[in-house]
């Protein structure tokens, strides 16, 4: 996907380490790269965030590979956001590699309300 997009990133929110990057557009899919923490104490921050994603034809698709903590109170803010695309007619994908994150997606259930993918490229495909 490289090279077929724009590359932006939205403004780093103080006082929490929450940062959204979108990397790429392209095949009809915003690609949103979450990195820091992702707990309690960053929910407002991830909701503004989460707020102020563009959307694309297809729907958004988010990389929580970078995320060095997720905590489930964050699946949440992922559910609203599926939630609001679906209701665009889009859809939510989620990108994730990392065993923790792997495990509290399933030991919450979200795994079945959110399509999980291994890579970017595989969650375009799907």
């Amino acid at each position: 996907m490289a090279g077929r997009g724009r590359s932006a990133a939205l403004p780093t929110l103080a006082a929490v380490d929450v940062r959204v990057e979108i990397i790429s557009d392209g095949d009809g899919w915003v690609v949103a790269t979450l990195r820091g923490d992702l707990d309690l104490s960053s929910l407002p921050a991830l909701r503004r965030a989460v707020a102020s994603l563009p959307t694309a034809d297809r729907g958004v698709i988010v990389d929580l590979d970078p995320v060095e903590v997720l905590e489930p109170e964050a699946l949440g803010v992922l559910l609203g956001l599926a939630a609001r695309l679906r209701r665009q007619g889009g859809d939510l994908r989620v990108v994730t590699t990392a065993e923790q994150q792997l495990e509290l997606l399933a030991l919450t259930g979200v795994d079945r309300a959110l399509r999980v993918h291994g890579s970017i490229a595989e969650a375009v495909d799907d």
